[in-house]
């Protein structure tokens, strides 16, 4: 009986069909492989996505009430002056000050007339400079602001203190003296909130905060990158392994398979 061997298009087609189901047995049986292969670029683009999401981002600032909730625990330092030597008003008015924080379970009011060490002379400025020395970690952290109220001339001074060290400090102890003064000549039942709502971005603005702060880009490409890297090293293992086991090169050799056969079946590595 005389064989027919295919030629032409018919023997393309079948050397051709052969290589893909050589290339597609070789993926099953490397399921590993193979599964790492796809699993990776999705673990790193997955863990690119995560991390622009949960950065911060640009945009407009959001508004911001000042007084000392952001700070967490803190304390409040403010005298009255020399016990004895000053009026009624004064005294009332630094009473105020401290009352205004009764309801705020963080803050914790210190008067110094009330301080045995300080009784003689309640200066709030040598109590600060006393705790800086003692500690200056502590002081900076739990120091924000103080205010101090004098009788001077039949007049009461009040002067407010702030910490340079943080943000904001300003506003806020100037905030806390005009409470202090709303509900000593009025009652305590008005409070005064003060909003730092900073101003929209202009357009010249926004643009430059995106060419020079927003990063999103090049975290999303770094990791797609990173991972696509670690996919193409994974092909060269996996072409050892055809070497190894007498890979396709050697049945070119022996069954005269056409180079372009064997590169039409290796799109199937780029299609898993």
């Amino acid at each position: 009986m005389d064989i027919v061997k295919n030629t032409g298009m018919v023997l393309l087609l079948q050397q051709f069909w052969a290589m893909f189901l050589k290339r597609v047995l070789h993926t099953t049986r490397n399921f590993l492989v193979t599964t790492t292969q796809l699993l990776v670029p999705l673990f790193f683009t997955t863990m690119a996505l995560l991390t622009v999401k949960f950065s911060p981002q640009l945009g407009a600032e959001t508004p911001l009430v000042l007084n000392l909730t952001p700070f967490g625990v803190n304390y409040v330092t403010y005298s009255s002056g020399v016990n004895g030597t000053q009026s009624n008003a004064t005294q009332r008015l630094a009473y105020s000050y401290g009352n205004q924080f009764r309801n705020n379970s963080d803050v914790r009011r210190n008067y110094l007339n009330n301080n045995t060490a300080y009784a003689s002379d309640p200066s709030v400025g040598q109590f600060l400079i006393d705790e800086g020395k003692a500690s200056l970690g502590s002081y900076t952290n739990n120091y924000a602001i103080a205010a101090s109220f004098l009788q001077i001339n039949n007049k009461t001074n009040a002067t407010g203190l702030f910490n340079d060290q943080a943000y904001h400090t300003p506003g806020i102890t100037l905030n806390a003296l005009d409470n202090a003064l709303l509900q000593r000549y009025v009652n305590d039942s008005y409070t005064l909130n003060t909003v730092n709502d900073p101003l929209p971005q202009t357009i010249k603005e926004q643009v430059y905060d995106q060419i020079n702060f927003d990063f999103n880009g090049f975290v999303i490409s770094f990791n797609v990158l990173f991972g696509m890297a670690f996919l193409a090293s994974s092909f060269v293992g996996k072409h050892k392994r055809r070497l190894e086991y007498w890979s396709s090169r050697q049945t070119l050799r022996h069954n005269r398979v056409g180079s372009h056969c064997t590169r039409n079946a290796s799109k199937w590595d780029l299609l898993m």
